[in-house]
C-alpha cells in the first residue's frame, strides 16, 4: 500500500476518534447541565410550595383566632355551657351554629366544633354527628386551651383521610376559658 492511502486512513481514524471523544464530552456535559437545571427547578418549586403552605396554615390560624375572639361567640358559648338542656341553651346552640355556618359555607373550614374546656366534649359542631363526642386527647384540644394552635397533618378517622385542625381558646371578657373552638 502506498503512503497516501495510509495517511488518509490514519487521518480518518484520528478524526473519528477525535469526533467520538468530543461527542462524548459534549453529551456528558449537556446531561450534567440539564440534570442541574431540573434539580434547581424542583428545589425552587419545593420552596415555593413550602412557602404557600406556610402562608395557608398562618391564614387558618389567623381565621380561627379571629373566630375565637368574636364576642358573640363567647356570649353564646357561655349560654350553651351554663345551662345545658334548657330552652335558653337550645336557643343559644342554634344561634351558635348560625354564627359558625358562614365559616364553613365560605370554604374557610370543613367543620367547626366548640369543645368543653374541661372534658373535651363537642358541645356544638357544624357536623351534627360530631356533637357529644370527646376530643380530650387530641393535640388541637390540649394546645387550643392555651392559645391558637394548628395541628400538623394527621389521619382523621371521622373524615377517612388526612386533616389539619386549627384551634383557639374562647374566653369571656373576664378572661375565663369558656370553650375551645376547633376548625378542620
Amino acid at each position: 500500500m502506498k503512503i497516501t492511502p495510509r495517511l488518509t486512513l490514519l487521518f480518518i481514524v484520528y478524526a473519528a476518534v477525535l469526533l467520538t471523544v468530543v461527542s462524548l464530552l459534549a453529551y456528558f456535559s449537556g446531561r450534567a447541565a440539564l440534570r442541574g437545571a431540573v434539580i434547581s427547578g424542583l428545589q425552587a418549586t419545593s420552596l415555593e410550595k413550602r412557602s404557600a403552605l406556610a402562608d395557608w396554615v398562618a391564614a387558618k390560624r389567623a381565621a380561627i383566632t379571629l373566630l375565637a375572639s368574636d364576642p358573640a361567640l363567647a356570649e353564646t358559648a357561655e349560654l350553651v355551657h351554663s345551662s345545658p338542656g334548657s330552652p335558653e341553651a337550645l336557643s343559644a346552640h342554634t344561634q351558635l351554629l348560625n354564627e359558625l355556618a358562614p365559616w364553613v359555607r365560605g370554604g374557610e373550614f370543613l367543620e367547626i366544633m366548640l369543645l368543653d374546656p374541661q372534658t373535651g366534649e363537642v358541645i356544638a359542631s357544624t357536623d351534627a354527628s360530631e356533637e357529644g363526642k370527646f376530643k380530650e386527647n387530641q393535640p388541637y384540644f390540649l394546645q387550643g386551651k392555651t392559645g391558637p394552635y394548628v395541628q400538623n397533618l394527621y389521619y382523621s378517622i371521622d373524615l377517612q383521610g388526612p386533616a389539619m385542625t386549627a384551634s383557639a381558646p374562647v374566653r369571656a371578657p373576664s378572661k375565663e376559658l369558656l370553650a375551645v373552638v376547633a376548625g378542620r
